[in-house]
């Protein structure tokens, strides 16, 4: 009901008004390609289902592996682990192993030691297989098309690398003829790293 102080909305308020409207709306949209990086960032890989199915072994390390490079976890004794599935290499003798991942595990009580097999953080995944078991990091052998059409365009690129970096996570993904050849994921020491302080070891599979 408009009361007698009251003046009945004119076109032009109501156009603001629509227009206000439209704006919010805008403004609340999402981004889908953020919204698939965010939920691949939040869970790059199950490490505990995964290494229920995968044979695996401690390795000696990777040159890109480097703990100080890796985000860290509150426990100041944890150990940083390198593993590599053995089922997938030719030899054990391959450098690097054509499946890497690194983690950090709690070292503090003897039952985070030796008894709990489920909490290791992961941090890092090197790979230029593909492999249904790698779940949402199965890159290799997508191509170009397919990679932008879920992540978007790259936010840069070094060395025939698509890369995305989202405040401390940095995925790149290597291409060869528009196809994914190899790809690494790091969860980084540091967040909203300068690309410029990004080791250009990051950027190349070296085969020794």
């Amino acid at each position: 009901m408009i009361t007698a102080c009251e003046s009945p909305p004119t076109a032009i308020d109501m156009e603001q008004k629509d227009t206000m409207t439209s704006v919010s709306s805008i403004e609340k949209a999402t981004d889908p390609f953020e919204d698939s990086l965010n939920a691949y960032f939040e869970n790059p890989l199950d490490f505990y289902q995964l290494q229920k199915g995968t044979i695996h072994r401690h390795s000696g390390g990777s040159p890109d592996f480097k703990k100080e490079n890796f985000h860290a976890i509150s426990d100041p004794d944890a150990k940083f682990y390198v593993y590599w599935a053995i089922e997938f290499d030719t030899s054990e003798s391959a450098r690097p192993p054509a499946l890497l991942f690194a983690t950090w595990k709690p070292w503090k009580k003897a039952r985070q030691k030796y008894y709990e097999t489920n909490n290791e953080t992961l941090v890092g995944i090197q790979s230029k297989l593909f492999w249904n078991g790698l779940k949402q990091s199965n890159f290799v052998n997508k191509t170009k098309f397919e990679i932008e059409s879920k992540f978007g365009p790259a936010h840069f690129s070094q060395n025939e690398c698509a890369c995305y970096l989202q405040d401390d996570q940095l995925l790149i993904l290597h291409f060869k003829k528009n196809v994914v050849d190899w790809f690494k994921y790091f969860w980084l020491k540091d967040s909203n790293q300068d690309i410029d302080s990004i080791p250009g070891s990051f950027f190349e599979w070296k085969n020794s």
